[in-house]
């Protein structure tokens, strides 16, 4: 299967934007904060797992900071605790990517624009080669910075989510407040993912 890399419409912003800003010089700012960054690739459950978060130490929940957008408007440099939020299974990924993408629905409590997913095997195969490298960069940065990071998974958050919260607030250094089992945000994995990711085993053993 030939596999080659597409730089998507946002990282072009990403890359113009930081070309211009290098050598500005930069203030922190609000340093007696703890700051928390979650580093995830869209359809890995950083919705759900920040939804947690917010519930189980009362922290305030930022929002999508790093969306070209506020990127382009609030670029500062923070000191902060990074968390990477991986997943496993970088295909049910890309396949999860891709039907937001055709049903424009990200969490569970928005409603599908469409209820149609046609399969399209090489913009799957896209999105599978986008999230590695977006992961790849991620580990790059963490390496290289010597960054106070967390790497995690999305697959253990599934399997024990209040050990999993505890060691998070454990790391963020802030004092566990509950564990609410119920959480407005639930998995969306339908009958049409797995339709999905078997067409495209088929297209990939094809192509």
């Amino acid at each position: 299967m030939l596999i080659s890399y597409k730089e998507l419409d946002y990282e072009q912003q990403f890359h113009n934007h930081f070309n211009k800003i290098m050598n500005h010089e930069v203030q922190e700012t609000h340093s007696h904060i703890t700051k928390v960054i979650v580093c995830f690739v869209n359809r890995s459950g950083s919705n759900f797992l920040c939804d947690q978060i917010e519930k189980a130490t009362g922290y305030n929940l930022g929002g999508e900071y790093f969306n070209p957008e506020p990127v382009l408007n609030n670029s500062k440099d923070w000191n902060a605790k990074v968390i990477l939020l991986e997943r496993k299974d970088i295909l049910e990924q890309a396949v999860s990517y891709y039907k937001a993408l055709q049903t424009n629905q990200w969490t569970s409590n928005q409603n599908a624009d469409q209820k149609e997913v046609v399969f399209n095997g090489e913009k799957i195969r896209d999105l599978v080669v986008s999230i590695s490298n977006h992961y790849s960069i991620f580990k790059a940065f963490i390496a290289v910075y010597d960054v106070d990071s967390m790497h995690l998974f999305y697959e253990d958050f599934c399997s024990d989510k209040q050990q999993f919260l505890k060691s998070v607030v454990d790391f963020i250094g802030t004092d566990f407040i509950s564990f609410v089992e119920k959480s407005k945000i639930e998995k969306q994995y339908d009958e049409v993912n797995n339709r999905l990711i078997e067409e495209f085993k088929a297209f990939a053993l094809e192509n």
